[in-house]
Formats: structure tokens, C-alpha cells, sequence
């Protein structure tokens, strides 16, 4: 499983998921939404909304948006499309 996590400078939900899969020993490739050339990458895979964090799991992304409901982590969501339990 490839697992890449794209965040930016100071994004508590970045971090939060950062300690989240950590916890559940998840490894990831971090990248910068800072940086041009991944939002160039991002945006060659059809993902439009740079909102950090943005979760790609084996070529598929999920934006911010399904990755907390407000400020709090989709835990069930994220355990379903990792396979992972918590």
C-alpha cells in the first residue's frame, strides 16, 4: 500500500492526521502543497482543490473535505480506506 500525505505549513489537520497514522503505524511519503511541482503533479491526477491535507491511497485521492467533518478526523472513513482498525 503507497500511502502519500500532502500538507502544508502550519495545518493543524495535517498534523493531526500525521499523529493519527502514525499511531496506527501507517507509513507515508509527505510532500508540501507549497511546493509547484507537486500541485503541478496534483493537478495531472484530475485534484483541483489544494486544500491540505490530501490523502492518496494506491492512486486515489481524498481531499479535506472527506477527511474531517469540520475539525474533527473521519477515524471510521480513514480505517475503511487504509484497512486499518483502530
Amino acid at each position: 500500500m503507497k500511502v502519500v500525505l500532502y500538507t502544508a505549513p502550519g495545518c493543524a489537520k495535517c498534523d493531526a492526521l500525521k499523529e493519527w497514522l502514525k499511531r496506527q503505524k501507517v507509513d507515508i511519503d509527505e510532500r508540501s502543497l507549497s511546493d509547484t511541482d507537486v500541485q503541478a503533479e496534483l493537478l495531472l491526477h484530475d485534484v483541483f482543490d489544494l486544500t491540505a491535507p490530501i490523502l492518496e491511497r494506491d492512486g486515489t485521492f481524498y481531499p479535506a473535505s472527506q477527511l474531517f467533518k469540520g475539525e474533527e478526523l473521519q477515524i471510521l472513513f480513514l480505517e475503511r480506506v487504509l484497512g486499518v482498525k483502530g
